[in-house]
């Protein structure tokens, strides 16, 4: 069997699989099928009257089937081991990664620390010191990575670079210790802490941002229309990304499935698209660059409203099991609305989103997937650590797998589209459905009820924000 080109983190475990464990493990599976059906041919064989009078041809049947057994055995203790060597590469990956973080956040403190020093020396002119530096080091390593590429793949895409990328990450991780460490108030612990929320973290940051942007909408109108017909529920992971709207301006943004269940009530599927535009002044557009910032900043952004007026609007109850599946801005949706807890949300499913550093409840299972190559859940920081993030299963692939992506060579960003694409995360889906991976089996599980309902109706909506009309001058 073929490796599925994922590797699977999180989930109640620090595991992290290589593609390699992976295929070992499906090969043993494989095999220990094969031996299960050679020693039910063996034993069906034993039943036979026309054994008992061979004895010579009975016991090697007999041996046969007993080394069958004990095969058998050993193939189960040797994948139990193949996980175990997996536990144990994951503590050993997790305890680097750590390191790595630690590390960033103790250079950021200093250099913060070390400005705010030299600013009261010799004046506020100081600052330009630290700038100066950190524009020069940025610039190196910026040729650096795009000489890195254009020497490995014969083109220009750094973008792509996933040790880029998560440097990156760390980085933006990091900010909120450089302002500490200005402010002289970084404590040990802060080093390895989350800390999205503190006030000089990534919330902070966005609300800043959000200060910039134009001012949203107070109301949001819907267009909704029920499709004729039954349909019958997505029965994979596959299912649910292809159900997924694409981004389409004007269109559709939110497909709502509704499943009958015992006593009027339903069991729903929520399907959020990602951004539509990236204008700072999209107007009626609530899926746009505000919503994004807003949304990070933990404050109900206009698409999140939408959705949630959406689902009231469709006939979500409180205690309607509902499953919520996102892309890209949608993944942040999604999460803000489980963590708010108006609605029963029994799953996330979140493909490409900025979501790392933000924690459903614990009884909520989350399926994220995310690309190597794509910028946008880096832009989330580094995923929460501790019981807040163990049960956030992570799917990870790298399209690319370290060589030239397809498109015309030396030209930035050319290839940056697809890593983030909901047709590349459909893919992905698709892949997942293959592994036999334990946790991924296991979310599967405990989202069947939505995987595998009928008789459902499909309600698709599109939200717009009321625009307020100028003021006369």
């Amino acid at each position: 069997m073929s490796t599925p080109g994922i590797t699977v983190a999180g989930g109640g475990s620090i595991a992290v699989d290589t593609p390699a464990m992976q295929a070992a493990a499906r090969r043993l599976d494989a095999l220990g099928e094969r031996l299960a059906l050679l020693r039910g041919r063996i034993e069906g064989c034993l039943a036979d009257p026309g054994w008992q009078g061979l004895p010579a041809a009975l016991a090697s049947a007999l041996e046969a089937a007993d080394r069958a057994r004990s095969t058998a055995a050993e193939l189960a203790q040797t994948r139990a081991g193949l996980w175990a060597a997996a536990e144990r590469y994951g503590v050993v990956e997790r305890t680097v990664a750590g390191l790595q973080q630690g590390v960033w956040a103790s250079g950021a403190a200093l250099v913060g620390a070390g400005t705010r020093l030299g600013m009261t020396v010799l004046g506020p002119g100081f600052v330009l010191v630290p700038a100066t530096v950190g524009g020069l080091l940025l610039g190196s390593a910026a040729v650096g990575a795009g000489l890195r590429e254009l020497l490995a793949t014969g083109r220009i895409d750094p973008q792509l670079d996933p040790l880029v990328l998560a440097d990156l990450r760390r980085a933006l991780s990091s900010s909120d210790d450089l302002v500490r460490g200005f402010a002289l108030s970084e404590r040990p612990e802060d080093l390895v802490r989350d800390d999205p929320d503190s006030p000089s973290g990534t919330a902070s940051t966005a609300s800043a941002l959000a200060a910039l942007l134009p001012v949203g909408s107070l109301s949001i109108a819907l267009r909704t229309s029920l499709l004729p017909g039954a349909v019958e529920g997505p029965g994979s992971l596959a299912g649910l990304g292809e159900r997924t709207p694409e981004v389409d301006p004007g269109g559709t943004q939110l497909r709502l499935e509704r499943y009958p269940l015992p006593g009027d009530r339903s069991r729903w599927i929520v399907y959020i698209c990602g951004t539509i535009t990236f204008s700072p002044d999209s107007g009626d557009e609530p899926f746009d660059l505000r919503s994004d910032v807003v949304g990070v900043d933990g404050r109900p952004s206009d698409s999140e409203r939408a959705v949630a007026a959406a689902m009231q609007r469709a006939g979500v109850r409180p205690d309607d099991p509902v499953l919520l599946v996102g892309h890209s801005q949608g993944a942040l949706d999604a999460v803000r609305l489980a963590q708010r807890g108006a609605f029963d949300v029994r799953g996330v499913v979140t493909l490409g989103g900025p979501t790392g550093q933000l924690e459903v409840p614990a009884h909520v299972p989350e399926l994220a997937v995310e690309h190597d190559e794509d910028l946008v859940p880096v832009l989330g920081g580094l995923a929460a650590a501790g019981a807040g993030g163990l049960h956030r299963v992570v799917i990870r692939r790298s399209l690319y797998g370290g060589g030239a992506p397809p498109g015309p060579p030396l030209v930035p960003f050319a290839a940056g589209v697809k890593p983030h694409a909901l047709t590349a995360y459909r893919e992905t889906l698709a892949l997942a459905d293959a592994s036999r991976d334990p946790r991924i089996t296991a979310f599967e599980r405990g989202v069947r009820p939505f995987l595998t309902a009928s008789g459902g109706r499909i309600v698709l909506v599109r939200a717009d924000r009321r625009v307020r009309p100028p003021r006369d001058r």
